[in-house]
């Protein structure tokens, strides 16, 4: 709609446009009869306008021009100038200081246009209204243009959104008592109702959910719901929050659940004598796993360890050993404040890493692993501290255990014989770390920013993405080409740049910086590749084009191996003779293929021949052989998919 100025505006240009055109035409037909200025005008002649027969000659103006086409001829020094219009009207500026018809630009206004309503005013109805919390009202915003009603484009607000909050359309919902104002705002006009929100009554309490699991040293909001009479929820309420068995699981004021131990107990919540219970699980949650021979050992995102399978010399850490394996998780140490960052588990026994940056280890010493000599400590079923130094990373090979220190200098102690597994020219046995040497060629140690383990061989890699490895070489498991042990790392990669790797018992594979994903070592079972099964790869051989697959991790064990891609599916090839790939036929060597289940894993971890892993949905699952336990599932059968660890 067009307010009255524009229209007063509009109707005075419109009507000097008409008279100018008028009076033009009537000049025109005086010409015509009369003749003027010795100009020859007859029939076939056509008027020269304003530019005169010069400017017709020099073309400024066609001598033949229609009156309805587009020309416009001014003279801006002329008072009362003419524009010649498409429709043959002339608009005539008699008097320069009202030649705007809107203080906008006059050659770009469209007088037929429509212009934005402005209001003179806005009502807002209900002006006030009482409420009971928990409901809606709706309000609605009229404009008016004197007493003519106008359409609107509102803006909604509240004062205060904690106690109402409101909608596009006017609709208020009350959220606490108290008082607040809504505001209707349109083209800088506005006008407001006032909210009084009355207190309900609360008859009744209920948990949001149901039931509710805890992870184990991890936390859990729990929300209690306050309800009337009608069912409308009520917000502010002070609920108390108590547990009925504080040794399971904790709870705060405000409702934060902790698990302490795994069990069952109830919390309850109470308003008044009002008062609802619920039913509260707390159940295992692992930040990481780790694989071995006969067992699988996981942390908690507390640092409590974990361990499942074979017990026979205390490699569980669980205070006893025995020939009877533990099919379900048992938990390590008799001390409750001590916590890991990182485990690690050889052959027969366990090593771990404490946020301190001391290495405590468990289970058999029969090569000197566990940080004294055989003579003197056969085995351990619970965590000992192997004192030396502070280390940053550890590993742990089918004997021995390698650390890196805090300048990233790697020593290693446990078994030593001429296959060099220590990294250093010691064939004995040693309980006291030794620094693994220099490389070949090379006068000084490196320092190395991670290490990996497989059976009496190791590698590291170093700040710089080169790989070093050493020890035990039989299956060509250095990639060095040869199958001569090494006290001395080499580089089976050379200078290429390396990502990530692993190693399994006798075999490797690497990423390297362009993705291209190389393997070597013993290839029996076709677990370096199965294209080649048979036949030992000497030295490292491309095993997936950056086009093909590009693991983000890897989980290699005795004749299997398994990657994740990047989006947490999990792949494996090699053997599947118990299961390892996770698939339900037992054929191979077998090329890479998909874990069956349709689980996305986070990690992976292999044993010699099971694997377990990590899934998004936070719990931790297992397949393959299962003859010690090794699987935590609660039986003793092998699982040719993912099956939940019990306890979860």
């Amino acid at each position: 709609m067009i307010s009255t100025n524009d229209e007063l505006r509009l109707m005075r240009a419109r009507f000097s446009r008409s008279a100018s055109f008028l009076l033009s035409s009537l000049l025109a037909l005086g010409a015509v009869a009369c003749g003027s200025g010795g100009d020859a005008v007859g029939p076939e002649a056509e008027p020269v306008l304003d530019g005169g027969a010069d400017d017709a000659k020099d073309g400024d103006v066609d001598p033949g021009v229609d009156a309805g086409a587009d020309a416009d001829v001014e003279d801006a020094d002329t008072e009362g100038d003419a524009d010649v219009e498409a429709d043959g009207g002339v608009d005539a500026d008699a008097d320069a200081d009202d030649a705007d018809v809107d203080d906008a630009d006059a050659n770009d206004a469209d007088p037929d246009a429509d212009v934005a309503p402005t209001p003179a005013r806005i009502e807002v109805t209900p002006d006030a209204a009482s409420v009971v919390e928990g409901r809606t009202v709706k309000l609605v915003a009229k404009g008016y243009d004197d007493d003519d009603e106008i359409d609107l484009d509102v803006t909604w607000s509240s004062s205060d959104e904690t106690r109402a909050t409101v909608d596009d359309a006017g609709l208020v919902t009350t959220l606490r008592p108290g008082t607040v104002t809504i505001t209707a705002t349109a083209s800088g006009k506005s006008d407001a109702a006032t909210i009084t929100i009355t207190e309900s009554t609360a008859v009744s309490i209920r948990f949001e959910a149901g039931t509710a699991d805890v992870p184990l040293d991890g936390q859990v909001q729990l929300r209690a719901i306050v309800e009337d009479a009608e069912g409308y929820e009520l917000l502010g309420r002070d609920v108390v929050f108590e547990s009925e068995d504080e040794s399971i699981v904790t709870v705060t004021s405000d409702g934060i659940a902790t698990g302490v131990e795994v069990g069952e107990a109830t919390i309850k919540v109470k308003l008044g004598a009002i008062e609802r219970s619920l039913d509260v699980r707390v159940v295992l949650r692992f930040a990481e796993l780790v694989a071995s021979y006969r067992n699988t050992c996981g942390l908690t995102a507390g640092g409590r360890a974990w361990c499942w399978g074979d017990n026979t010399y205390g490699q569980l850490g669980i205070g006893t050993k025995g020939a009877q394996p533990y099919d379900a998780p048992q938990r390590v140490g008799m001390d409750p404040d001590l916590s890991f960052a990182t485990l690690k588990l050889g052959a027969w026994f366990t090593c771990a890493l404490s946020s301190e940056k001391e290495v405590w280890c468990w289970g058999n010493n029969v090569d000197t692993v566990l940080g004294l000599p055989y003579v003197e400590l056969l085995d351990s079923s619970t965590p000992r501290l192997v004192p030396d130094r502070e280390y940053e990373k550890l590993s742990a090979m089918q004997w021995a255990v390698c650390g890196l220190d805090t300048e990233g200098f790697a020593y290693c102690w446990g078994s030593g014989s001429v296959r060099y597994e220590l990294g250093a020219n010691v064939i004995v046995d040693t309980p006291t770390p030794v620094a693994v040497s220099a490389p070949e060629g090379e006068a000084s140690p490196v320092f190395f920013v991670e290490l990996r383990h497989g059976d009496y061989f190791s590698c590291g890699l170093t700040g710089t993405g080169r790989l070093y490895c050493w020890g035990r070489n039989d299956d060509y498991r250095l990639g060095d080409g040869t199958t001569t042990h090494r006290a001395r790392s080499v580089r089976p990669l050379g200078d290429k740049v390396v990502k990530r790797f692993d190693l399994g018992i006798a075999f490797a594979c690497a990423v390297t910086d362009d993705d291209t994903t190389y393997c070597w070592g013993k290839n029996d079972k076709g677990q370096a590749d199965p294209s080649t099964a048979g036949s030992n790869v000497a030295t490292p051989a491309v095993r997936f084009e950056a086009t093909d697959f590009v693991p983000a991790s890897f989980a290699l064990g005795a004749d299997h191996a398994c990657a994740l891609d990047h989006e947490g599916r999990a792949h494996c090839w090699g053997s599947n003779a118990l299961y390892q790939l996770g698939r339900s036929t037992s054929d191979g060597p077998a090329d890479k293929g998909e874990v069956e289940g349709g689980l996305r894993f986070t990690q992976l971890t292999s044993g010699h021949n099971h694997v377990c892993g990590l899934a998004t949905d936070g719990k931790a699952y297992c397949w393959g052989e299962n003859q010690y336990r090794q699987l935590g599932s609660g039986d003793p059968d092998d699982k040719p998919q993912p099956t939940l660890v019990t306890g979860q």
